[in-house]
């Protein structure tokens, strides 16, 4: 009877640490968050996303997660953020429709791309 009872015990035991390892699991893209709308991350010298689709009068947000400076500029000059530190942000209503292309003026090999229907 001993035996059976031990041997039981046993089985919730591990049937129970079994149970709680798994619900402790989430996907990886559960855990990494992203940008959010009309959000430009600023990191590993990228702007992420390059491509923003908004509207009229909307607000654009660069957030600068990297290490070094960087800035938001456009080719066109219709903005131009200031130096963006580490953990700074610069942000810009577009009131017109267009295709605004930018870089950043320390980095010439950040690109982005800002589209307002």
């Amino acid at each position: 009877m001993k035996t059976r009872t031990f041997i039981a015990a046993s089985a919730l035991i591990l049937l129970f640490s079994v149970i709680s390892a798994s619900s402790g699991c989430k996907k990886s893209s559960d855990s990494v968050p992203g940008p959010g709308l009309n959000e430009v991350w600023i990191e590993n010298f990228q702007f992420n996303p390059s491509v923003v689709n908004t509207t009229v009068n909307s607000t654009v947000q660069w957030i600068n997660k990297d290490n070094s400076a960087h800035t938001a500029t456009s080719d066109s000059a219709v903005f131009a953020s200031p130096t963006l530190n580490a953990g700074t942000t610069f942000s810009y209503t577009f009131t017109k429709p267009g295709t605004y292309k930018y870089h950043c003026s320390f980095h010439s090999t950040m690109t982005g791309t800002v589209i307002v229907k």
